[in-house]
């Protein structure tokens, strides 16, 4: 079981985000067919899905703050509790069959509301584990994340023709608010933080401290390679399914199972393959996870038969299992040494923005890389995110070269740091 390694709070957090990746997965995935039902033009519905990543953005930014200021668990119950009615005034505006500009503002403000609770969420898990543990708590939600993911499309694709999209985001809406219940009587009340100094947190003083926190080359550089691992990463959902559709001409169903494979892949394996990679530095892993995507793309360049495709995600998703929970340990233990528990949350923000920006970049870069490269030659965009993954890589291991605290690193019996 992925919650064994876990405590009682942390494993009601685990069941927290399986039940809240089952409700988003429930109706927001869902959007774009409802905008195109409505009649609005791709491009359009292309520049909605961009602005909604946004929206996830600033949500990440707000919510590190409000996390060092108000406290992690308030910040999370807050942000499901708002999100819930937020969601739910969406399902009525989807039920009187309102104006699309008014459904889509209310989607992008469910956006930014939702996003309030990651790095909350993060920053939670960050005060209660060690630097050591971080790695294999954080695998063990994924775990959680990706099996509500897994479950909730699934049910809500059945369910949308039969109850319609209004119907999906009032469950959607209802589920959320439950979580909210769930985690208030589940986690125990934090003590009191200190009280927010109502200067730190104004829009100006946070983009100066972001700033500030830039002149840390370490942490600079950190940033920027977290950014294009989540672009690599991106890629798999952006770019495969249309690549196979229009360039393989691959079915829906072939499609979907594809992505299936992958959700099951991350389920079964994630918790075994952190545990054999826990005495490795948090670099070396995110650096071995990018080269497994690196090869999952490039395999994906050369191959045309449905069995290789399998295989190439097989590999892909294993990059997945052993980039993502180091990538986000790392984050952590950068933000718990630099920040403290006065600005960790800030911190976490800062680098998850990056990452989402990093999705968004991944969303337009598919349009390109389809449209101009792969007319030329199919292999043409495959290899050009390949190239991105080794980059990303082997800056993982310039990136070694400047950490040397072998808490930031999460090692626990690994010594020779800087051979």
């Amino acid at each position: 079981m992925p919650t064994k390694i876990l405590s009682p709070r942390l494993q009601s957090l685990f069941w927290s985000r399986l039940l809240l990746a089952f409700a988003f997965g429930l109706s927001f995935p869902f959007i774009p067919i409802y905008f195109a039902a409505r009649g609005l033009p791709l491009g359009v519905i292309g520049m909605l899905m961009a602005a909604n990543l946004l929206a996830s953005a600033f949500g990440h930014l707000a919510g590190g703050p409000l996390s060092d200021g108000l406290g992690s668990r308030l910040t999370m119950i807050a942000s499901l509790r708002w999100r819930s009615i937020a969601t739910m005034f969406l399902a009525l505006l989807i039920f009187f069959n309102a104006e699309v500009s008014l459904v889509a503002g209310l989607i992008l403000a469910a956006s930014f509301i939702g996003h309030l609770f990651q790095p909350a969420c993060d920053a939670y898990i960050s005060s209660e584990v060690s630097f050591t543990q971080r790695s294999s708590v954080f695998s063990s939600m994924r775990v959680g994340i990706n099996a509500g993911w897994a479950l909730g499309p699934a049910v809500g694709g059945l369910l949308a023709s039969h109850l319609g999209y209004g119907t999906l985001f009032a469950l959607t809406a209802v589920l959320t608010g439950i979580n909210a219940l769930w985690l208030d009587r589940k986690l125990p009340v934090q003590p009191p933080v200190s009280p927010m100094d109502r200067g730190h947190y104004r829009m100006g003083a946070l983009v100066r401290f972001w700033a500030k926190s830039f002149d840390d080359p370490s942490w600079r550089f950190f940033v920027q390679i977290y950014f294009l691992g989540s672009l690599v990463y991106s890629q798999l959902f952006t770019m495969l399914g249309l690549y196979l559709s229009r360039y393989r001409g691959e079915p829906e169903a072939v499609i979907g199972l594809l992505f299936g494979w992958n959700g099951l892949l991350v389920v079964l394996t994630q918790i075994k393959v952190t545990k054999r990679l826990e005495n490795i530095p948090l670099t070396l892993a995110c650096c071995w996870g990018l080269v497994f995507y690196a090869m999952g793309y490039g395999l994906l360049s050369v191959i045309e038969s449905i069995p290789m495709y399998f295989l190439a995600v097989t590999i892909t998703t294993l990059g997945e299992v052993i980039h993502s929970p180091a990538a986000n340990a790392l984050t952590a233990n950068l933000a718990s040494q630099l920040g403290g528990s006065a600005r960790q949350g800030s911190y976490i923000a800062l680098a998850q923005s990056a990452g989402v920006l990093g999705s968004l970049a991944a969303s337009v870069l598919t349009g390109y890389l389809l449209e101009l490269a792969a007319p030329v030659h199919p292999s043409y965009p495959w290899l050009t995110i390949g190239t991105v993954a080794l980059a990303a890589s082997v800056s993982y291991l310039f990136l070694q070269k400047r950490i040397t605290d072998k808490e930031i690193l999460g090692l626990r019996r690994y010594n020779k740091i800087n051979d």
